[in-house]
C-alpha cells in the first residue's frame, strides 16, 4: 500500500467532487437534476382587482298618466276668474285633484276647460281622490262670483 501524499491528494479529489455533487442539492424545488435548468423562483402573481361595482338598475315606475290630468286641472282652476253676472255664467267641477275638496263652481269658460280634462281623466280610468257624496250642480251668482251656495 502506498502511503503518503498520493493518498491524501486522492481523498481530497473524492472529497471535493463528493462537495460539488451535493452543493447543487437542496431541499428547495428549484433544483434541477444535473443538465436540467434549473427553475426561476417563484414570483407572487398580483390579482386583477375586482370589476368594480355597477348598481344594479331597477327600473323606474312609469309616470302615472292621471298625475299629468291632475296637474293639468289644478292649473286651469288656478287661473279661473270666478267672475259672472247670473248663474249661467258658472259652471261646476268634480274633484279630480285632492286640492278640489268635492268639486266645486266657477266661471263658465274654467268649467268647460275642467270638464274636458275631467273627460280624459276617466278614459285614462284615474281613481277619484276621494270619495264625496253626491251634490247637485246648481252655481249661483252672489255679488259678481260665481259660488255653490
Amino acid at each position: 500500500m502506498v502511503t503518503g501524499k498520493p493518498t491524501i491528494l486522492i481523498l481530497w479529489s473524492a472529497l471535493a467532487l463528493l462537495m460539488m455533487s451535493n452543493s447543487g442539492c437542496s431541499s428547495s424545488s428549484n433544483s434541477a437534476s444535473p443538465g436540467e435548468p434549473k427553475t426561476p423562483p417563484a414570483t407572487q402573481v398580483k390579482k386583477a382587482p375586482p370589476p368594480p361595482m355597477v348598481p344594479e338598475k331597477i327600473p323606474s315606475k312609469p309616470a302615472d298618466p292621471c298625475d299629468a290630468v291632475r296637474k293639468e286641472a289644478v292649473a286651469v282652476l288656478a287661473k279661473a276668474t270666478n267672475q259672472c253676472k247670473t248663474p249661467g255664467d258658472c259652471g261646476c267641477y268634480n274633484p279630480v285633484d285632492t286640492s278640489f275638496g268635492c268639486g266645486g263652481v266657477t266661471d263658465k269658460p274654467t268649467s268647460k276647460k275642467l270638464q274636458a280634462i275631467e273627460d280624459r281623466f276617466h278614459k285614462q280610468k284615474c281613481e277619484w281622490p276621494r270619495q264625496c257624496k253626491a251634490w247637485t250642480c246648481a252655481p249661483r251668482c252672489n255679488n259678481g262670483r260665481c259660488s255653490k251656495y
